[in-house]
């Protein structure tokens, strides 16, 4: 069966008029990038799923402001020129004006405070870097890149060290996301 063959460069609305056919595809500074159909093991869903419950449970009691997770590849327009729209793992929000109803648009528009990326069997060592680079460039305070194999967090912030966190270690993101602590071997169940 043939495939049709996309432009390399697009806008951010033809690329949204893409049919949803399972391909894994972002655009990185108005260039499509492909990743083929995207299928996720039984670890990175757990992992997801386990990750975005221990967040969204401190950011319904954090006091000092209001968040929202998003998860499952949750599509955001980092910038417009260049066009860049990536597809983040689970992604926590800072909420600045309560929305009257959910958007059902199908990216967010903006650059949400954390950024997690669960590593998958068929991501690169050079497509999680560009990531990471990209997510920090443009403006997001904190990237988690968590490994589901070796059960680490590696979390990452512009012009710091990163911070390993592994085994039973506990987790915590301070000052970003004050007072959320969790056993590290948590996330992965």
């Amino acid at each position: 069966m043939a495939t049709a063959t996309l432009p390399k460069r697009m806008t951010i609305d033809k690329f949204l008029a893409l049919p949803d056919d399972g391909v894994d595809r972002e655009l990185i500074n108005g260039e499509v990038r492909e990743k083929g159909i995207t299928v996720r093991n039984e670890l990175h869903r757990v992992t997801m799923a386990s990750i975005a419950r221990h967040i969204g449970n401190w950011a319904a009691s954090a006091t000092d402001r209001k968040y929202r997770v998003l998860c499952g590849e949750a599509g955001f327009i980092l910038d417009r020129d260049p066009q860049l729209v990536v597809g983040i793992d689970v992604a926590l929000q800072i909420v600045l004006s309560p929305p009257s109803q959910i958007s059902r648009t199908t990216l967010v528009d903006g650059v949400p405070f954390v950024a997690i990326e669960i590593l998958s069997p068929s991501d690169s060592h050079g497509d999680v870097h560009e990531k990471l680079r990209l997510y920090l460039d443009h403006g997001v305070a904190v990237v988690w890149i968590v490994d589901p194999d070796d059960q680490s967090v590696r979390i990452y912030r512009l012009g710091q060290a990163v911070t390993l966190f592994s085994g039973d270690q506990i987790l915590t993101c301070e000052p970003e996301m004050s007072g959320f602590v969790v056993n590290t071997s948590a996330l992965f169940q």
